[in-house]
C-alpha cells in the first residue's frame, strides 16, 4: 500500500472534538494520529510521504526545527532518518539569556514557546504536525529572521494557515496532506504532488 492511502485511512479513522478558543467560539479539533496510536505503517507513511516532499530542503538543511509538542513526531522521524541534527521549540522556560521567546498563537489559545540551541550558521529546516490558523509558526519564523530557513513543512493543513504564512512571512509551507471535516469527519481532500 502506498503512503498516501495509509495516511489517508488512517487520518480519516480519526475523531473529532470540540475545544473552545478564548472568545467562547467552537474549534472542532480532529484527534489525529500524532495524538493518538501512531502505527509503525503510519510513521513509514509519513516518512516516505516528507521523504518526497522535502527532497531539495534536506539536501541543503542542517537542522530540523520541531515544535512541541505533536511536532516532535513528523521532526524526529525526519532527522533520524536522515541524519540531521534536531533542535526543539519547547513550552518550557529555561530562564537563560540565550533561549529565544516565541509568542504562540493558535486557532484554539495562546502561549509561550522557547528555543535553546539554534547556531546563527545553521540551515533550519522547521516541520510541524499542523498548520492551522498559521499563528505559532508566523511567530517563530518572524523570531528566526537573523537565521536562514530553508524551509517549513507541515504533515497536515487545515484552514487558512498556509496561505497567511506566506502573506505574512514570505515563506511558503509545504504540506503533505489538506485535512477537511465534511459530515462531522475528517476527510483528506488533497495530498502534496
Amino acid at each position: 500500500m502506498d503512503w498516501k492511502k495509509i495516511i489517508k485511512m488512517e487520518t480519516e479513522k480519526s475523531v473529532i472534538t470540540t475545544f473552545y478558543n478564548s472568545n467562547g467560539r467552537p474549534y472542532p479539533y480532529v484527534i489525529l494520529p500524532f495524538e493518538s496510536r501512531i502505527t509503525q505503517k503510519f510513521r513509514d507513511a509519513v516518512i516516505e510521504g516528507l521523504s518526497f516532499m522535502l527532497k531539495k530542503e534536506l539536501k541543503k538543511a542542517n537542522v530540523i526545527l520541531a515544535i512541541e509538542a505533536k511536532g516532535f513526531f513528523p521532526a524526529t522521524l525526519i532527522a533520524q532518518k536522515f541524519k540531521k541534527d534536531l533542535v526543539v521549540v519547547r513550552k518550557r522556560d529555561y530562564k537563560i539569556a540565550s533561549q529565544l521567546k516565541i509568542n504562540q498563537e493558535k486557532a484554539y489559545g495562546e502561549g509561550t514557546l522557547y528555543c535553546v540551541g539554534l547556531k546563527k550558521t545553521d540551515k533550519i529546516l522547521i516541520i510541524e504536525d499542523m498548520i492551522s490558523s498559521g499563528g505559532t509558526l508566523i511567530n517563530i519564523i518572524k523570531k528566526l529572521k537573523d537565521y536562514k530557513i530553508i524551509g517549513v513543512a507541515s504533515v497536515y493543513e487545515r484552514g487558512e494557515g498556509v496561505e497567511i504564512i506566506e502573506k505574512k512571512t514570505g515563506i511558503k509551507p509545504k504540506t503533505l496532506v489538506r485535512l477537511e471535516i465534511v459530515k462531522d469527519k475528517p476527510y483528506v481532500s488533497k495530498f502534496y504532488q
